[in-house]
C-alpha cells in the first residue's frame, strides 16, 4: 500500500525495509520502471506484482462502461496531451479549455481527472520522483496489454485463491472480508453471491477445509498449513499499514495482541500514540512503540514504549532489537536515537549493543 503519511518514511518503504535487509529507497521505483510491478488500486493505492495486471486491467476496461463524470471530448483532449509529451505530471496538465471548477480541499482538479482516467485504464503511473507522479498512456510499446481480459468471475476466483495463499488458514468470513466481497458481484449481467461461489469451490475440492476446536478454516489445497520457521532472536518493528496487520481480529485471535491504529484518532483519545509500531519477537508480539523521525535534527524518536503484560524480554531480544533499530536508523539517515520512556538501564543496553556492532 502507498500512503502519504511520512512520520518515519512512506508505508510501502517501511514494509519493504522490514522484509529485506538489502532494500534501498531506489529499489521499488526501479521495479516500477522495469515493469515488474505496477501502481494501481487494490484496497487502496498500491504497488502490485505485474502478474496481477490482466485482472486489474480487465476491471479498468469494464469500468469504462459505467457512467462517467468526464465527457469524451475532455478525455480526448487530456489523452492527446499525454500522447504528445509521452509522459506528464499533474502540474503539466492543461485544463484551460474547461470552465472554472469548484476547489477541493483534498486534491486539485487535474489530480482528480487523472485518477479518474487511471481507474479506467487510460493512463498508468510510469515512475515517481519524490511526491511527484509521472504518468503515461499504456500501449503495446510500453507495457504488455493482455490478449485475454478475465471476466468478473475469473477475477473473483483468482482473487480468492490468491488470498488463500496469502492468509494461510482462515475462517470463511475473514476470507470474504479480506477479498472485499461481503456483497454480491455482477457477472454477465447477473448478480453473483460470493458465499455461494466459495461454498461450491469447497464442494468441488478447489478450496480445502479443516476443523480446529470446532471452528472451520479454509486453505489453498496446494499450500497446506506449515509450521512457522523463524529465528527466535529476530525482532521486527512493523508499520501500522503493514499487510501482516491487516486483520486486527486475526492478530488478536492468534497472538492475543490487540492492535489499533490511532493515526486517525483525536489526540486526546489516543492510548498509545500517533504512529505506533508493533514489536514482533519471533512469533510473539512484545509490545509497541510510538515513533517519529525529526528530519531537521536527523533524529529517530522512539517516544513511548508499551509492553505486553506477559512479555518477558531476554538478552537475545535486546540484541535483536538493537540491530533492528540500527537498521532503521541507517535507513532513515538518522544520526541520533531518542529512547523516550524506555527504562534507562535498557536504553544503555541498546546503546551498548550499537557500539559493539560498529
Amino acid at each position: 500500500m502507498i500512503d502519504s503519511i511520512n512520520t518515519l518514511a512512506r508505508a510501502h518503504e517501511l514494509t519493504l525495509h522490514t522484509r529485506s535487509t538489502s532494500y534501498t529507497h531506489e529499489s521499488v521505483w526501479a521495479l516500477l520502471e522495469q515493469k515488474k510491478i505496477f501502481e494501481g488500486y487494490a484496497h487502496a493505492r498500491s504497488l502490485i506484482p505485474i502478474e496481477e495486471f490482466p485482472y486489474h486491467y480487465a476491471k479498468m476496461i469494464r469500468r469504462r462502461k459505467e457512467k462517467s463524470s468526464l465527457d469524451k471530448e475532455t478525455v480526448t483532449k487530456i489523452l492527446g496531451q499525454i500522447y504528445d509529451l509521452g509522459e506528464i505530471t499533474t502540474k503539466q496538465v492543461d485544463l484551460s479549455f474547461l470552465p472554472p471548477q469548484p476547489k477541493s480541499r483534498w486534491s486539485s482538479l487535474a489530480k482528480r481527472i487523472l485518477e479518474h482516467l487511471e481507474r479506467r485504464g487510460h493512463i498508468m503511473v510510469h515512475r515517481r520522483e519524490g511526491f511527484s507522479t509521472i504518468i503515461y498512456a499504456p500501449t503495446e510499446a510500453n507495457i504488455k496489454i493482455p490478449d485475454h481480459l478475465p471476466d468478473s468471475l475469473e477475477t473473483f476466483n483468482h482473487t480468492i485463491m490468491r488470498n488463500l495463499r496469502i492468509l494461510g488458514l482462515t475462517p470463511f468470513h475473514r476470507l470474504l472480508r479480506y477479498t472485499y466481497s461481503a456483497g454480491n458481484f455482477v457477472h454477465e449481467g447477473k448478480r453473483m453471491n460470493p458465499r455461494t461461489f466459495i461454498q461450491k469451490s469447497i464442494r468441488n475440492g478447489d478450496i480445502a477445509e479443516i476443523t480446529i476446536e470446532d471452528t472451520q478454516y479454509l486453505y489453498h489445497p496446494e499450500h497446506p498449513p506449515q509450521p512457522i520457521e523463524t529465528s527466535a532472536s529476530t525482532v521486527f518493528l512493523l508499520n501500522p499499514f503493514d499487510n501482516a496487520l491487516w486483520s486486527r481480529e486475526s492478530i488478536l485471535e492468534q497472538y492475543g495482541f490487540d492492535y489499533k491504529m490511532e493515526i486517525y484518532v483525536p489526540k486526546n483519545k489516543r492510548i498509545y500514540g500517533f504512529y505506533t509500531l508493533p514489536i514482533l519477537y519471533g512469533t510473539e508480539f512484545a509490545g509497541r512503540v510510538d515513533a517519529s523521525y525529526d528530519r531537521n535534527e536527523q533524529r529517530l524518536k522512539l517516544i513511548a514504549w508499551h509492553w505486553e503484560s506477559q512479555f518477558a524480554p531476554d538478552p537475545e531480544f535486546w540484541n535483536g532489537l538493537a540491530q533492528t533499530i540500527e537498521r532503521l536508523k541507517n535507513f532513515l539517515g538518522a544520526h541520533n536515537v531518542d529512547y523516550g520512556n524506555l527504562a534507562q538501564k535498557y536504553a544503555k543496553l541498546l546503546s551498548k549493543q550499537f557500539s559493539s556492532s560498529l
